[in-house]
């Protein structure tokens, strides 16, 4: 794969005083992995564009973000998104359907479990029954698979940022229908987390795979209902994707339940249009004729997973790409570099949240 070259800039951040106590609830890793990124023969940088604080203020403000750069204080390395990688998951998790309840999500979600625990994540399972029958016609549950790393910078504050996808499949899927069995948000999340388990974080991460999505979000809604207090308060946000990789033409949008802008997704947005920015001229014209956009425009829509943390209070944005079921029907293998593009995006967008300079999101 061509490597790309990524420079954001980012924030000058205050760390709390040395006495500041982590105030967890996120588990430590059992021992302290080594870093993801070796010396592979060219650096990888991620930069920020716009002043974090400046976004927190117009998300506050509700007015459009800064876009003025800020002096670079600090760079880190990221590998880029591997289309080996990508493809593998993808091809793991589409081997068979995966109905809450069945065998096949059981399958699939012992799949999901055991690579991210290779990643030095540590994961849980949360069982939740909704009379989903299974193929032998046993009520079975839905599993919501959770993985999670504590903060390890020698700052460390209460965030905790939330990256979530679904993992089941229709129950009663209509014949061709070219999403019945769509994992792609799912293969982005493990490439995602692959490349995050290095990085040195002050804010805690949890990656969730819900169960029960296709047939009324109810992994997503046992969760949010089975959220303490305190845990609920140190959410910082929920980023939610959707069918990526699908559609040729198709561009980005953001859905939130409102319509607004929020923080996640004006960082989502900044890191997208940089995405577009550094592609070589003659691709972006080529990209610019076909009448690909990635718009990165806000639609109201609350009909996916973000809809209960958005309820309870939670800044929450997914990310789908805007394709007509006409055009999946002819492209419904997902496309590997559109899997990469939003899997950069994404791990650009969480890694400069978790970096230490970014200081905390909470307040």
């Amino acid at each position: 794969m061509k490597k790309k070259r990524y420079m954001i800039w980012l924030l000058a951040a205050g760390l709390l005083a040395a006495g500041n106590l982590y105030a967890g609830g996120f588990r430590a890793l059992a021992q302290e992995e080594d870093p993801l990124i070796e010396d592979m023969g060219e650096e990888f940088i991620i930069h920020s564009g716009e002043d974090l604080e400046e976004l927190k203020a117009a998300e506050q403000a509700q007015t459009e973000s800064v876009t003025e750069p800020v002096i670079q204080e600090e760079t880190m390395v990221l590998e880029p998104a591997s289309a080996d990688s990508l493809e593998g998951f993808l091809a793991e998790l589409t081997r068979e359907e995966s109905p809450t309840g069945s065998d096949g999500e059981l399958n699939i979600g012992a799949y999901i479990r055991e690579t991210m625990e290779g990643y030095g994540y540590t994961v849980s399972e949360q069982n939740f029954h909704e009379g989903f029958l299974n193929e032998n016609g046993v009520d079975a549950p839905g599993v919501n698979i959770i993985a999670e790393r504590g903060a390890n910078a020698q700052t460390r504050y209460q965030d905790i940022l939330i990256i979530s996808t679904h993992y089941d499949s229709k129950t009663s899927p209509q014949e061709g229908d070219p999403l019945a069995n769509d994992k792609s948000g799912a293969a982005v999340l493990l490439e995602t987390a692959r490349i995050l388990a290095g990085l040195e974080t002050d804010t805690d991460i949890c990656f969730l795979f819900f169960s029960g999505e296709e047939d009324g979000l109810y992994g997503s809604l046992r969760f949010t209902e089975s959220l303490e207090e305190e845990y609920r308060s140190r959410i910082v946000g929920q980023i939610h994707i959707e069918q990526a990789g699908c559609g040729e033409n198709a561009p980005w949008v953001l859905l939130t339940a409102d319509g607004e802008e929020n923080l996640l997704g004006n960082l989502l947005r900044q890191e997208g249009l940089a995405e577009s920015e550094i592609q070589e001229e003659g691709s972006l014209a080529e990209t610019e004729a076909s009448g690909e956009r990635n718009s990165w425009e806000y639609r109201q829509d609350d009909a996916t997973s973000i809809r209960h943390l958005a309820q309870a209070g939670i800044r929450a944005v997914t990310v789908i790409q805007d394709t007509e079921l006409s055009e999946l029907e002819a492209d419904a293998v997902p496309r590997t570099e559109k899997l990469q593009e939003i899997t950069d995006i994404l791990a650009m967008t969480a890694g400069k949240i978790m970096s230490p300079a970014s200081g905390s999101l909470l307040g």
